[in-house]
């Protein structure tokens, strides 16, 4: 019977990896497929562009209709390497995307169980905490399906992990390996996901000092900052970059103020998936209220779950723009993953509670099993005009309309409007506007000389500049970008670079993005801490070593005392 829970968690393991895997990548004409092609145009991008010696943030030549994007400021490197090794296997892109969205859930799903078996609960409980965590409907739909967020549901699933870690937080004067791995952890979570970093850097320090105490909460915060360091030469980048985009459409207050729960719908995603978010807020309140009522529920679980739930709600929200950290956080549906592993800490509690909290867990189970019917949701037998609202509100960007597009090398129409350089937008010309912008260009260029870009080698497009006179390059200003042979500088009416070419130089030149300073001096900080934590990480090892005996010293050191004479 012990094998049961075991095996039943397995099952639904491998039923969700099948859900994820069959409608990982949503295609136009069934979901939104919001952010589908902007994760092929990164992975794409990020399988070439390393290699040439650019550090990230990195310049897309390819993306927003060839016009060229820092995109990647924000969203690091971490989720797509598992992909990259998939596509170089010979996945399609999309695929070898969905593949590791897949694994991630796995890995998320045995994660919850292990820290909620830690802290003590029995082996069906845990089960029970991976069984809400899976099927929690933010978590299954709303993010990987809906709106396809590969990187943060990558990330997701690492939240888990890196929360077992916390728990093992040593104090002073003890093994050092715990905090070497929060260190580690947090390194990854913020070349993954740099939001739910965030959000991870506020509620994993403070739920340790609020369980373990404050000594143990601040070896977990030192442990952050160690891993910040790490991360350095993603985090400065992306810290100093940001004036350089379009930062208003980033993180407007009014914006967020819209995306904030129960403040209506009509400005965000589909309706299908904020019923996804409504149903997950009352599912999270409805178990926080259940554990704060009966003793033995998971106390602590179902106080954080209902501060989670207090921190969606609008009032709340319009404070965001105003506090330092958390206006990068952006959305409040990114606490629905932690309002997902707090939900599973409380359901675990009521699980072992048995009577009649048992049988409502068991009831709430079904309901939630049921949202694996989801990729068949298409066939249901609904009436002729509610089966065309049905896919019309599943549909959101008329640039996604063809499905082929999807599974075309750059996507090169793609590309969000708060990720497109901050002069671009400054212009006023509209490009914005996705559909827009190789019209924008078509009328700029009939109006004044632009150069035509041989992009027949990737990341490093060529052009044939006239002598003496300065041309528009169809590729949008940024300060990494460099040329052989010629001087750029920004055009400030259109947000495009403007070529000229040097004296003596022939006419044939090429473009390419350099590192900046900025992003060379965040190495330097990432090699340094590197550096520091392989020396702690052996010191640690050694001190573990001799702790426990080796022949020699320690055996004098532990070797029983002489008989009295």
């Amino acid at each position: 019977m012990r094998a049961l829970p075991a095996a039943s968690l397995a099952l639904l393991c491998m039923a969700v990896a099948a859900m994820h895997l069959l409608r990982g990548m949503p295609l136009p004409g069934w979901n939104s497929g919001y952010d589908g092609g902007f994760h092929i145009v990164m992975l794409t991008n990020l399988a070439q562009e390393p290699w040439r010696g650019v550090l990230p943030p990195l310049w897309f030549f390819e993306a927003t209709a060839g016009l060229g994007s820092p995109a990647p400021i924000f969203y690091g490197p971490g989720a797509y390497l598992p992909a990259l090794a998939l596509l170089w296997l010979g996945m399609a892109p999309d695929t070898a995307l969905s593949a590791v969205l897949a694994l991630a859930r796995v890995l998320g799903g045995v994660g919850v169980t292990l820290w909620v078996a830690r802290r003590g609960a029995s082996a069906s409980g845990a089960a029970v905490a991976g069984a809400i965590w899976l099927l929690f409907p933010a978590c299954l739909l709303h993010g990987p399906l809906m709106g396809f967020r590969y990187a943060e549901t990558v990330a997701v699933g690492l939240l888990p992990w890196l929360l077992l870690a916390a728990d093992r937080a040593m104090l002073p004067g003890q093994r050092r390996i715990p905090l070497l791995l929060i260190a580690l952890g947090y390194g990854l979570l913020a070349i993954t996901h740099l939001q739910q970093t965030l959000l991870a850097a506020l509620i994993i320090p403070a739920w340790v000092a609020a369980t373990r105490g404050r000594r143990a909460g601040f070896m977990v915060m030192l442990g952050g900052v160690a891993g910040a360091a790490l991360a350095g030469w993603f985090l400065l980048p992306a810290a100093l970059l940001r004036p350089l985009i379009n930062e208003e459409g980033w993180n407007a207050a009014a914006r967020m103020a819209q995306m904030a729960l129960f403040s209506g719908a009509e400005a965000g995603p589909v309706a299908a998936s904020w019923a996804m978010l409504y149903l997950s807020w009352a599912l999270g309140l409805g178990l926080a209220l259940a554990g704060m009522a009966r003793p033995g529920g998971g106390a602590a679980c179902a106080r954080c779950a209902a501060l989670l739930c207090l921190s969606m709600v609008p009032p709340l929200t319009w404070l965001w723009p105003h506090l330092p950290i958390i206006v990068y956080v952006q959305f409040p549906w990114r606490h629905m993953p932690w309002l997902s592993l707090m939900a599973g800490g409380v359901a675990a509690g009521l699980w072992m509670a048995g009577g009649r909290a048992r049988r409502v867990v068991m009831l709430v189970l079904a309901c939630m099993a049921l949202l694996l019917l989801y990729p068949w949701a298409e066939r249901l037998p609904l009436p002729p005009g509610a089966a065309m609202a049905y896919r019309d509100a599943l549909l959101q960007y008329p640039a996604e309309r063809d499905p082929a597009r999807f599974r075309q090398p750059f996507y090169a129409e793609f590309m969000p409007p708060e990720y497109l350089p901050a002069a671009a937008i400054q212009s006023g010309l509209g490009w914005q506007e996705q559909d827009a912008r190789r019209a924008i260009l078509a009328r700029i260029c009939a109006a004044q000389p632009c150069a035509v870009l041989d992009r027949s080698r990737p990341g490093q497009p060529r052009a044939m500049l006239p002598q003496g006179e300065a041309v528009l390059l169809p590729l949008f200003h940024w300060p990494g970008l460099r040329c052989t042979g010629c001087e750029l500088s920004l055009d400030i009416a259109t947000g495009l670079a403007r070529a000229r070419l040097l004296p003596g130089r022939g006419p044939l030149v090429v473009i390419s993005a350099a590192a900046l300073p900025v992003q060379r001096l965040g190495l330097a900080i990432s090699a340094a801490a590197l550096l520091a934590w392989l020396v702690a990480l052996a010191l640690s090892a050694l001190s573990a070593a001799r702790d426990r005996g080796s022949p020699g010293r320690g055996y004098r050191r532990h070797k029983a005392p002489a008989p009295p004479p």
